[in-house]
């Protein structure tokens, strides 16, 4: 077990941030951005997804 990060404690937020780093693939970062801030994510946590995929966390693992 990968344990650089916890379990996601919070699963809403955990699909919005799967839905917008499916969306990034899909029609880039400047999009999820938008999806992200829409849906008030955290700035630190947009950063974080879109700025340092290598630090992101699996989907499998939000729950």
């Amino acid at each position: 077990m990968d344990t650089a990060h916890p379990p996601r404690r919070n699963t809403e937020m955990a699909s919005i941030v799967d839905q917008a780093i499916a969306l990034d693939a899909r029609m880039g970062a400047a999009n999820a951005w938008v999806f992200m801030e829409t849906a008030q994510v955290p700035l630190s946590v947009v950063k974080r997804v879109l700025g340092m995929p290598a630090q992101r966390r699996s989907a499998s693992r939000a729950n």
